[in-house]
C-alpha cells in the first residue's frame, strides 16, 4: 500500500516534469523560428539574441511556476489515480430494472 503511493507520487512528479520540459522545448522552438521573444506565462521567457556575431537563446525561467506546474500535475495525477471508481452505465442501468 505504502510503495503504491510512493510510486504513483513518483509517476506523478515524473509526469509534470515531462510537461515542463516538452513545454520549454517549444519555448525554445518558437523563439527561434519566430525570432521574437516568447514568454509561457510563469515558466520561461526565451529569446534569440546575436553576441558576437552568433545567434544565442537567451531565457529568463521562473522556477516559482515551474514548481508550482509540476505540483499541480503531480496532485491531479495522484488524485485521479487514487479516486474511487464509478460504475459505469451500463452496470448502473443494469441494476436498476
Amino acid at each position: 500500500m505504502i510503495r503504491n503511493i510512493i510510486d504513483t507520487a513518483v509517476l506523478g512528479l515524473l509526469t509534470g516534469a515531462s510537461v515542463v520540459i516538452l513545454t520549454v522545448f517549444a519555448v525554445f522552438g518558437i523563439a527561434h523560428l519566430t525570432d521574437s521573444i516568447i514568454y509561457f506565462p510563469g515558466i520561461i521567457k526565451a529569446w534569440f539574441a546575436l553576441e558576437e556575431g552568433q545567434r544565442v537563446l537567451l531565457f529568463e525561467p521562473e522556477y516559482i511556476g515551474i514548481l508550482i506546474v509540476i505540483s499541480t500535475i503531480a496532485i491531479i495525477y495522484f488524485v485521479m489515480t487514487w479516486r474511487k471508481p464509478r460504475k459505469s452505465l451500463s452496470e448502473s442501468l443494469r441494476f436498476r430494472r
